[in-house]
């Protein structure tokens, strides 16, 4: 933003208008003689801007500003700025040119007079264009940016601290200063206000609140003692009713317990009514099975086991049929194979021995051959010269004539071919040339595609080698998440089907209530058969009688966690627990010792050699849990048959319970027996489903680490194999973009002439080497013809001396063959029979692989019906196998059937009595809930008694019994309480007469006025700590602007007065040398020399050092325009030459108007201004000096 050019009117010496512009936008000067008005064009600027103070212009009053204050007709003043509204310093929202004026009228007594502003021609007021020219960093009522006359001369006679304040200006830290003050002002306030709360409260309120505190002693002694006996009779109240409360809680707990008790007793003896019911009924059924069915089955199962035999024999008579046609056919096969190698041998022998011969009588066999060859052809040449003709190449009989034509036409065709050749040879090379250069056209094409070509070949070579880096087994990847995958069905699987059983366990584990202390699945780990497992399924139904109704005994991890759950009745129902801690007596070396020798005894006089066997080796456990299971298999011997139980149990060196595996008899010394698993075992978990449970376990257990590792593997692999998939995918895109882009050059111009070219190359060569090879043959044809015509001239001659030779070569050939006649007869004979004896032999080696092959077809067709025959004959044993097992299981089902008959018996006659004694149990309950309500009914009247008098209890009855609270009943004594109270009213009724009760209310008022001025007085505080705080940042950020500002100043300083008298140097110290905040001094230095002190420079060099100083400042906050009323009136004219190049080094983006007298400032300004005052007016003349 910069001034383009000024309009005044009637404004101070201005009496007409006058156009001052255009103005450059960086150097501008005005100079005339005094009174000219020079100084008056500066001052419109001020007034357009807005100025306030009217001094600075040199005005007191408005009318001062109008020409002649309005005696001379003129009565107001216009001012019009308009500004290039351009670069990065500009008036927002407005467009490249601004307009502003001012027009003031003359005031008079009855006029005020008017003072108008526009922006682009609306109304505007003084503050909106005082805002506009702020927004662009010009404001006129604290104008850095005018500098008027004798500001230089002002800081020539400054002192440290004003210089200072000339930094502290331009750093515009005066706003922090003003803060500074506000802030300590407010602190000093503050202070007044706490001697104002000090005096208040040291003589008045705390005298006053001390004299009542002495009173208060003795009321609140009074206060203590009516708290506590209050408290005091709540809880007696409180202690009585609960325990009323309580007890009646326990009545009723008891009589649901009797009524549930009842309840299951009639359900159970209803649940006994029916399994009679129904156990008759099966009964019945299962005797009138037997009486009828049983028969006919048994009739069927025995014909079907007969038919099923007889059909198994015959199935393997096929088989072992067909398998002696197999040895057959391999033994045939075996011999051919025989043969056939030694067939090999012989005739690998024989061919080695032709091969010999062959070498010792092939060359009499071949000469032989040649000769007859020879001879054959000699006397068909003879035959042809004694008829006239003649032979050709081939031996045929042909006459000259004909050759003579034959080579002629002959060679004719090849001279046709030749010219052909030629023609098309120049066609060839014509279009070579053609294609090369239209493949010249395409040479950027054609490189592009070979650069593509290349850059994507290394992308892929490296792409491979990184790959082939990575060394990442892909399959192996695949392979260990398919066996994760895998693994983790399985798993999955076998965790659903183990917590189905867990679930099973759960129905039959004792259910308890929380107890403190006690954590479940810690201190209470469930029912025994957790801890032990079947070795065979067999031993179920022993082992089951064994632990009759205790495999829903629970196991607790100690003794004490068994004495919690039982002292704090946990269990909803009888419960027997065993402690894993628990003594294990049979696990001791003197224990062991005797039941081996027990053992020994036992097998030893077992009839029949029986297996015997302790109970406790029928199953698997872990050693530390011996004795939960010793506790209930210890010292029990399973045998097979009853005999045996008995023989042993009352042998003396036995001695023990003996029990059959099949848990129908179980002996005791005692001489008490018993038996039947199912009877004894009607509760608890089924083992073989615990079995199954253990084996889920087992199998958890060996597959989780497995899965674990693989899914470690995965995770650990898993980066790897992004990166892996990653590249691969990279490379099937890099391989598709190189076919894509083979195959579009294949049918691009380019690809299409290097085809072209490349058949040219092959085809050029090619007609080359057949044109040579014509040529020759011409070259030898034309020789032939030359020969044969020679020969027609003397053919006679010719043909004599033909036969002749003829002749001679005939008889020549014949001596040599009469000759070598008898050895090549015997080489040929030898020869010949040797081949014959290898043909034969070769015939018979064809003959034998056809019956190798006949064998191995037959052989192929017998396995296959062997292998269907060998199904069928396993079909019909599994036939076979399928009746005799239902033969025995029928066997075994007539068997469990009178089992099962026996059994029902004896459950029927167990029921019967459980029945009698559950009756007799439940007149008993009835008896005893009747008791029990009767006492419910007392503790309700005293609990209902209590709370009527006290109706405050239903408030606070949940804390009753709770610890920390007032009615906490621990070691409370109901007749104790009751002592305290009537002594505590007894020293109430003495303290009542000497208490003044009103202190209490005077004291609190008092105190809450204590607090409240404390309160006041603490807020003071922390508001002059905030205060202090305030102060110490705005003297830091104060610190940090002066110190920015100190640096920026100083650095322009020494530019400006460099620039402006060269082979200097200027500086800004600290006073004290320290620290430039107390205060700066100005240093010079000429070539490298500082001076002591300014007094040492001349007057114009020490006004060119303010100068400098005052433009530096200005730089340091630039603004879009700087005005300089005469500042070089001090200066010599020598130094003001370097002003102009000085302000477009240092402000180039700032406008500068200077009023000067000196033509050393205003001959280098760009633009030029001179004032004249003629006929009482000024007038104002341009200059452009960059022309």
């Amino acid at each position: 933003m910069h001034i383009r050019e000024i309009e005044i009117d009637g404004f101070k010496s201005y009496a007409q208008k006058q156009v001052v512009g255009k103005f450059d936008e960086q150097f501008n000067a005005i100079t005339g003689l005094n009174g000219s008005g020079k100084s008056n064009i500066l001052d419109s600027i001020c007034f357009v801007l807005g100025i306030t103070n009217l001094s600075h212009i040199r005005a007191a009053t408005n009318n001062d500003l109008i020409f002649k204050q309005g005696n001379a007709g003129v009565t107001k003043a216009f001012v019009k700025i308009t500004f290039d509204n351009t670069g990065p310093r500009r008036f927002a929202n407005y467009g490249e040119v601004v307009t502003i004026t001012r027009t003031i009228s003359i005031a008079s007594a009855n006029s005020k007079g008017t003072n108008n502003y526009t922006i682009c021609g609306s109304n505007a007021s003084c503050s909106a264009v005082a805002d506009l020219f702020r927004s662009v960093g010009l404001n006129v009522n604290n104008p850095h940016f005018l500098i008027m006359q004798g500001r230089i001369t002002k800081v020539l006679n400054m002192k440290p601290g004003e210089i200072l304040g000339m930094i502290e200006e331009a750093a515009g830290t005066k706003m922090y200063d003003q803060k500074r003050n506000q802030a300590v002002s407010n602190m000093e306030k503050k202070d007044v206000r706490l001697d104002d709360i000090k005096g208040l409260m040291d003589n008045e309120i705390l005298p006053a609140v001390q004299r009542m505190k002495d009173d208060r002693e003795e009321y609140l002694k009074y206060q203590k003692y009516e708290r506590d006996i209050e408290v005091l009779r709540k809880k007696q109240y409180a202690f009585v009713y609960d325990r009323a409360q309580r007890q009646a809680q326990m009545c009723t707990e008891e009589i649901a317990e009797k009524t549930e008790e009842s309840k299951q007793t009639i359900e159970s003896i209803e649940e006994i009514n029916k399994e009679i019911e129904n156990m008759s009924d099966k009964q019945k059924e299962q005797e009138k099975e037997k009486g009828e069915g049983l028969k006919n089955e048994k009739d069927e199962i025995d014909r079907e086991v007969v038919a099923k035999r007889a059909a198994a024999t015959e199935a393997e008579k096929k088989y072992e049929d067909i398998r002696s046609a197999i040895e057959g056919a391999e033994a045939k096969l075996t011999r051919a194979e025989g043969t056939k190698g030694s067939d090999m041998k012989a005739l690998a022998k024989l061919e080695a021995d032709l091969q010999k011969k062959e070498g010792e009588l092939g060359g009499v066999e071949k000469e032989g051959v040649d000769l007859e060859s020879d001879i054959k052809a000699a006397k068909a040449k003879l035959l042809a010269l004694e008829q006239g003709m003649t032979t050709n190449d081939a031996g045929e009989i042909v006459s000259l004539e004909s050759q003579i034509t034959e080579s002629r036409t002959r060679l004719t065709e090849l001279a046709t071919d030749v010219k052909t050749r030629d023609a098309r040879m120049k066609e060839l090379e014509r279009r070579k040339a053609e294609k090369e250069r239209e493949l010249a056209k395409h040479t950027k094409e054609d490189k592009e595609y070979n650069d593509e070509k290349t850059k994507n070949d290394k992308e892929l070579a490296t792409l491979k080698s990184e790959i082939a880096k990575m060394r990442f087994d892909a399959q192996e990847f695949s392979n260990w998440k398919e066996e994760s995958k895998k693994l983790g069905e399985e798993i999955k699987a076998l965790e659903y089907s183990k917590s189905l059983i867990e679930t099973d366990m759960l129905k039959n584990e004792a259910q308890f209530r929380d107890v403190p202390g006690v954590q479940r699945g810690v201190d209470v780990l469930g029912m025994i058969p957790r801890f032990f497992r079947l070795k065979s399924d067999e031993n179920r139904h022993v082992i089951e009688h064994l632990m009759g109704n205790h495999n829903t005994t629970t196991v607790v991890r100690s003794g004490e966690v068994a004495s919690r759950l039982m002292n704090g009745k946990a269990f909803m129902y009888r419960t027997t627990c065993v402690p894993l801690d628990g003594k294990d007596d049979e696990n001791t070396k003197e224990a062991k010792q005797i039941l081996a020798k027990k053992l020994a005894v036992a097998k030893a006089i077992a009839p029949h050699g029986e297996n015997v066997d302790w109970a406790i080796n029928l199953v698997e456990f872990d050693p530390n849990h011996s004795y939960i299971v010793n506790h209930h298999l210890a010292r029990v011997l399973v045998c097979d048959t009853k005999e045996a139980a008995t023989l042993l149990c009352y042998n003396k060196e036995v001695g023990v319970r003996v029990i059959t595996r099949d848990a129908e008899m179980d002996v005791k010394p005692s001489g008490v027996t018993g038996g039947g698993a199912r009877a004894n075992h009607s509760h608890g978990m089924d083992l073989t489903r615990m079995n199954e449970w253990h084996n889920a376990k087992a199998e958890l257990e060996e597959k989780l680490p497995r899965y674990r590792e693989l899914e470690k593997k995965i995770k650990d692999a898993s980066t790897q194999a992004e990166r892996h998939n990653r590249m691969m995918e990279r490379q099937s895109e890099l391989t598709d973009k190189i076919d894509a882009h083979q195959q579009k050059f294949q049918y691009s111009v380019v690809a299409t002439i290097r085809t072209e070219l490349d058949a040219f190359e092959i085809e050029i060569p090619k007609i080359l080497d057949e044109n040579k090879a014509m040529h020759d043959e011409m070259k030898g044809l034309k020789a032939k013809i030359s020969e044969y015509e020679e020969r027609k001239k003397n053919e006679k001659a010719f043909a004599d001396k033909e036969k002749a030779e003829a002749k001679k070569v005939l008889k020549n050939l014949q001596e040599r063959e009469k000759n070598a006649k008898g050895g090549f007869e015997k080489a040929k004979n030898t020869l010949t029979a040797m081949r014959s004896e290898i043909a034969a032999l070769i015939q018979s080696i064809k003959d034998g692989e056809d019956v190798i092959e006949q064998s191995k077809s037959q052989v192929i067709e017998h396995n296959k019906e062997l292998a269907e025959m060998e199904k069928a004959a396993k079909d019909a044993n599994v036939a076979q196998n399928i009746a005799e097992d239902r033969r025995k299981a029928f066997i075994e089902k007539m068997k469990k059937h009178d089992e099962n008959m026996n059994q029902l018996r004896k459950m029927i006659e167990k029921g019967k009595k459980d029945i009698q004694q559950k009756n007799v149990r439940l007149e008993e309950i009835e008896r005893e809930k009747a008791k029990v309500k009767d006492d419910f009914a007392g503790w309700m009247k005293e609990a209902k008694d209590i709370l009527k008098g006290n109706p405050w209890i239903s408030d606070v009855k949940e804390h009753f019994g709770q610890k920390g609270t007032n009615y906490d009943f621990t070691g409370y004594n109901h007749t104790a309480g009751l002592k305290k109270i009537q002594e505590m009213e007894a020293e109430m009724k003495k303290m009542n007469a000497n208490i003044n009760m009103d202190t209490m209310s005077l004291l609190a008022s008092a105190e809450e006025r204590v607090m409240a001025l404390q309160k006041k007085r603490d807020q003071i505080k922390k508001d002059k700590e905030k205060l202090w705080e305030t102060i110490e940042k705005l003297d830091e950020k104060k610190k940090v602007e002066l110190q920015a500002a100190y640096k920026s100043v100083n650095k322009d300083f020494n530019g400006i007065f460099s620039m402006l008298l060269p082979g200097t140097s200027a500086k800004l110290d600290p006073a004290d040398g320290k620290d430039p905040l107390k205060g700066i001094e100005i240093k010079v230095a000429f070539n490298g020399k500082w001076k002591d002190s300014l007094g040492e420079l001349s007057g114009g060099q020490r006004s060119l050092v303010a100068l400098s100083l005052v433009l530096a400042m200005l730089k340091f906050r630039p603004a879009p325009l700087y005005i300089l009323d005469e500042v070089d009136a001090a200066l010599d004219l020598s130094h003001t030459q370097n002003i102009g190049a000085m302000i477009k080094a240092h402000f180039k983006e700032s406008q500068f108007i200077i009023v000067s007298l000196k033509e050393g400032m205003f001959n280098h300004a760009n633009v030029l201004f001179r004032t004249r005052f003629v006929d009482g007016t000024s007038q104002v003349s341009r200059t452009d000096n960059t022309k």
